[in-house]
Formats: C-alpha cells, sequence, structure tokens
C-alpha cells in the first residue's frame, strides 16, 4: 500500500522498511506534491485523509485498518534570506497491530509489553511501544534481563542493558512503556 500511495505521487524516495509493520521513505524533492496530488494518492489506496500544519509544513494523514499513513511536506528552509534546506517529503507507514516479537538486525526480539507496536526503525535502532498493567514495570525489565545482556543504568523509570554490538533503553511512562534498541 505504500508504495502504491508513493507510485501515486510519482516520487522518488529513499528509506527504511520493516516488513508490513513499518516504513518511512523521505527524501529531497524538486516540487512538492500539489494539495490536489496528495489527495489523488489517497484516493488511490482508498483512503479519506486530514490535513493539519501551515503552508511551510503540512501533514497529511489517514487511518487504514490498523494502520497509520502519514506524508510530511516540508517547504524550502531559509535563514536571513539564504537557502539552506529544500523541497522535502517524509512518508511514514506503522502498522498498530500488536507483536509479540520484531524480526530486526538479524534476529527476533521479543516484546513483553501488551499491545505492542512498532514505533520507529531504522538500520540504526528500534522502538517497541506497548502497554502493561500499572506497577509491573519492574517484572517486564526482569524479562529483558534475562536476555544475554548487561546493566548499564538502573533507575526508578530507565533502565539500560548492553552487550557488544547494541543497548536496550526500557523506559517506565505509567501505562504505555518503550523500548528503543540501538546498534552500538
Amino acid at each position: 500500500m505504500l508504495r502504491l500511495f508513493v507510485d501515486a505521487l510519482g516520487l522518488e524516495l529513499g528509506g527504511y522498511e520493516l516488513g508490513d509493520l513499518y516504513a518511512e521513505l523521505s527524501g529531497d524533492v524538486e516540487v512538492l506534491p500539489s494539495p490536489e496530488a496528495i489527495e489523488r494518492a489517497f484516493a488511490a489506496i482508498g483512503a479519506s485523509h486530514r490535513q493539519t500544519g501551515n503552508r511551510a509544513r503540512r501533514r497529511f494523514s489517514a487511518r487504514i485498518g490498523e494502520a497509520d499513513l502519514s506524508c510530511l511536506l516540508i517547504g524550502p528552509e531559509t535563514y536571513r534570506g539564504r537557502l539552506i534546506g529544500n523541497d522535502h517529503v517524509t512518508i511514514e507507514w506503522r502498522n498498530n497491530a500488536p507483536v509479540e516479537a520484531v524480526q530486526w538486525d538479524g534476529r527476533s526480539w521479543p516484546s513483553f509489553f501488551d499491545s505492542a507496536r512498532v514505533f520507529s526503525a531504522s538500520r540504526r535502532h528500534l522502538m517497541l511501544e506497548g502497554q502493561i498493567a500499572p506497577g509491573t514495570f519492574a517484572s517486564c525489565v526482569a524479562r529483558y534481563r534475562a536476555l544475554p545482556f548487561a546493566v548499564q543504568l538502573e533507575e526508578p523509570d530507565l533502565v539500560v542493558l548492553a552487550n557488544a554490538t547494541h543497548v536496550m533503553k526500557l523506559q517506565d511512562r505509567g501505562e504505555y512503556p518503550t523500548l528503543y534498541i540501538e546498534l552500538k
């Protein structure tokens, strides 16, 4: 669906895709797509959208089943009359379906959260977000500590674990904790 949307806009963008869970495509463009072109692209995938922002920075977004599709258009940036940034397009696809584990960087990363989803991903990081019952963050951390990682930092609402190749950060945000994994 993401490729169909991008093709409907006639753009060539680079980026990162994590199966059908998450994708972000972005790049500088000579001319930003018009609101009419965005409308046609959403129609091509059978979705209605909403628009937010202003003339310099506009976001078009839609909910398609359990997924979110977002298209951010950023106009040229200037500083004291000098052009410092070109027109830029970022398109993000996030599947909100719950996952138990995510294949990333050659291995499976378990999610010990309820209703976990991929919040963000790239070649350098993976971020999962989910839900836990209040007061159960410590038991969730204990499950991650059973993986082959050493504790680097342990505070009541933040735990950092690491091994030779990856760093995992678990952060308690009340009902919605996050797991951030990055390459060293």
